[in-house]
Formats: C-alpha cells, structure tokens, sequence
C-alpha cells in the first residue's frame, strides 16, 4: 500500500480548496486528521445530494456508522494507493 499527502493549506483555511480536494477523491480511501476525531481510516463516500457546504461524508473502516465531518476540521489527508505487493484493506459497507 502506498500513501499519498494531499496539501490542504492552512488549518481551518481554503475551506472551498479542501472541499475541491475532497470531492475530486471520493470513493477512495484515505487516512486523515481531523480535529474532533482524529485519525481515522475509511472511505470517500460518492452518495450525491450528501456534500453540504461544510460537510463531507466518509465510512470509517473500524465498524462505526458513516460519519459527517466538517471541512474546516480536516488537518491532514493522505490518500491510499495499492502496490502490486500490498493491495488495499477492503472496508465492506453494509
């Protein structure tokens, strides 16, 4: 698996830059910061009508229900890519 560091800007900043960055990767997994949550694992979710002005919607991969986290929040992003090697964790959406 490879990891990839998306720049978000400043902390609590570009908040339309990060929402751009977010929606240009959903379905996609990621590992991001986030200032209430913290680390979290999971994915993008691309359900349309979900995205408001100040939320974006991700299914954390450790069991817990899709979350609604706040763009303004969002700290660090990284995005998980597959090597040959090391293929991605399947995170299974019920």
């Amino acid at each position: 698996m490879i990891l990839e560091e998306i720049k978000l800007g400043k902390v609590g900043k570009d908040i339309e830059f990060k929402k751009e960055l977010i929606l240009r990767n959903l379905g996609k997994q990621v590992i991001l910061y986030d200032a209430r949550n913290h680390w979290v694992h999971g994915l993008l979710l691309k359900e349309s009508g979900k995205y408001s002005d100040g939320h974006y919607q991700i299914h954390i991969a450790d069991g817990r229900e899709q979350s609604f986290l706040r763009y303004d929040n969002l700290e660090k992003l990284f995005l998980l890519k597959a090597h040959r090697d090391n293929p991605l964790p399947e995170i299974k959406i019920e």
